[in-house]
Order: structure tokens, then sequence, then C-alpha cells
């Protein structure tokens, strides 16, 4: 019965703390102060080029409303545009990185148990 109390008021912390991080995500970005379009593009654009940006990206919408389609779209694995990798999709990114990712800590995580294993089992025989 202890274990089930344990899941259980874990489930819920992290629930609490995923709920978090996704608000603190979406939340963040849009309250730096200046114009978001400002950080990528062209100074050089016109007014009506930076609203058109900004309606791509759906940045003119209020901001409940950009909540909501963030949480649809994240949910959904629509990551949509890549600010610095402009027209190209974040998925297709995510997409291009993940293998050499995952072989990088694959490897790293191999390396440290192996080693923290034997560093243990010394200690453990000269106990």
């Amino acid at each position: 019965m202890a274990l089930k109390g344990y899941l259980t008021q874990r489930l819920i912390f992290f629930t609490y703390s995923f709920i978090i991080l996704l608000i603190l995500n979406f939340l963040i970005p849009r309250l730096m102060p200046g114009n978001p379009v400002s950080r990528f593009v062209n100074p050089l654009m016109s007014p009506q080029a930076q609203h058109q940006i900004l309606e791509q990206f759906g940045l003119t919408e209020p901001l409940y409303i950009q909540f909501i389609l963030y949480i649809k779209e994240t949910f959904t694995g629509n990551f949509g545009t890549s600010f610095l990798y402009y027209p190209t999709p974040v998925g297709s990114l995510i997409e291009q990185k993940f293998p050499l990712d995952f072989t990088i800590n694959w490897y790293s995580n191999s390396i440290v148990s192996l080693s923290r294993d034997g560093i243990g089992l010394n200690f453990s025989l000269e106990g």
C-alpha cells in the first residue's frame, strides 16, 4: 500500500512540474522586452513584412489563444517553424539531430556506468 501512495505522490508531483514547465516555456519568450520579430529579422524590412511574419507565427493573437494553440501543437508534435533556421520546421531539425544526440548520450552513459560500477566493485573488494 505504501508503494501505491508513493507512486501517486510522484505522479502528482510530475504533473504539476510538467504544467509549470509548459507555462514557463510559453511565457518567458513572450514576456521578454521588445518585439519578438526584431530579434530574428532584417531591421530594413518594412513594417508590413514584419507584421506578416508576426501573423505567420501566430503572435498577433491574444496571449490566451496563443497558449491554447501552443498546448495543442505541443501535444500533437507540431513544434512549428524554426526562428533560427527559418523556414525549416522544428520537427525536421529534431529528426536530423536526434541520431547523433542519442549516440553520444548512449556512449557517455555507458562509459559512466561501467567506470562507476568498476570503482564501486574495487572499493567493495578492498573493504
